[in-house]
């Protein structure tokens, strides 16, 4: 019975050493944020057995773990020549390599081992808005990438999600057009005014020939867009009047920029800076209604009513 103890006390005590000096996993390692994964470690626990490609409950792969971490390049060697899958990923592994490495270094590691340049690694790089990086990825991927199934390209996300002027300007002597389309006849100027809140960006644009007043599909133009959208403030509409949109330009319908100003709470300086403008007040759309139809209708603000009563 004492032998039974003693035994039972051993292997207690044996499990509860391995616990203690169980070596980390490669997940926790490549995870740790303090201090930084470290090259030998990492090797370390693969060659123990962990598997490069065992995702977390997130869905994230030691890979993908390890780029977001922003390990060093050595790292992301080791886990790729280990056998770590980056091919049939839902997740862009360029795209997340864009987002923490500020240097090309392993964008070219990622890509020499065999990952494709797509249209959506394109779009991320454009929005962190490392110019290098961007660079670096659009000399590499196939010009067929440069726009995705929607007609969407490269200088459309420029316009709408980047504050670098130099970026403009770069894909503009790539030869990327100023007024060029997507599949709903959206140019890149169109893109910024619903989008973006930078003004150097509008100035790259219009100073490189963008059309100012050009007409979307369903007639929208740049200064309905600014108007329209929630993303940006009224410094886009007022900007755009500013530089010589058409403040009287319709949609379709007939919907002023001064009706769809009208129909938000809370642009009364922009409908202030439309009359202002000059534009005509009383104009029906194909619908018969004014801008102080939509005023009292839609967007109930009452500074938007007193301003619109005596016109």
């Amino acid at each position: 019975m004492r032998r039974v103890r003693y035994l039972l006390f051993v292997l207690i005590a044996c499990l509860y050493s391995s616990a203690l000096f169980a070596l980390p996993g490669l997940m926790e390692i490549l995870s740790r944020k303090e201090p930084s994964p470290g090259f030998l470690e990492v090797r370390k626990a693969i060659r123990a057995g962990a598997d490069v490609n065992k995702p977390k409950d997130d869905g994230l792969t030691p890979l993908m773990t390890a780029l977001a971490n922003g390990v060093d390049k050595l790292i992301i060697k080791e886990l790729i020549n280990s056998g770590a899958d980056f091919r049939n990923s839902e997740v862009g592994i360029l795209g997340i390599a864009t987002k923490f490495y500020v240097e090309t270094d392993v964008l070219e590691i990622l890509i020499e081992a065999g990952c494709k340049v797509d249209s959506e690694s394109l779009r991320t790089a454009i929005a962190c808005g490392n110019l290098a990086n961007i660079k670096y990825l659009i000399e590499k991927a196939d010009k067929s990438q440069y726009f995705n199934e929607k007609g969407i390209g490269l200088l459309h996300w420029a316009a709408a999600d980047n504050a670098n002027p130099a970026l403009i300007t770069f894909l503009l002597e790539k030869g990327f057009s100023v007024n060029g389309t997507d599949n709903f006849n959206q140019t890149p100027l169109i893109f910024w005014s619903r989008s973006n809140k930078s003004m150097e960006i509008l100035k790259e644009l219009l100073n490189a020939g963008a059309g100012i007043n050009h007409r979307a599909v369903k007639g929208y133009t740049p200064l309905i867009w600014a108007i329209r959208s929630l993303n940006v403030t009224q410094e886009n509409a007022l900007s755009l009047m500013k530089m010589g949109a058409d403040v009287n330009l319709a949609d379709d319908e007939g919907k002023t920029p001064l009706m769809w100003a009208a129909s938000y709470e809370e642009k009364h300086d922009t409908v202030r800076a439309l009359l202002q403008a000059g534009v005509r007040a009383g104009k029906k759309d194909k619908a018969g209604l004014t801008a102080l139809d939509y005023a009292i209708s839609q967007a109930k603000d009452i500074e938007t009513v007193e301003l619109l009563l005596p016109h």
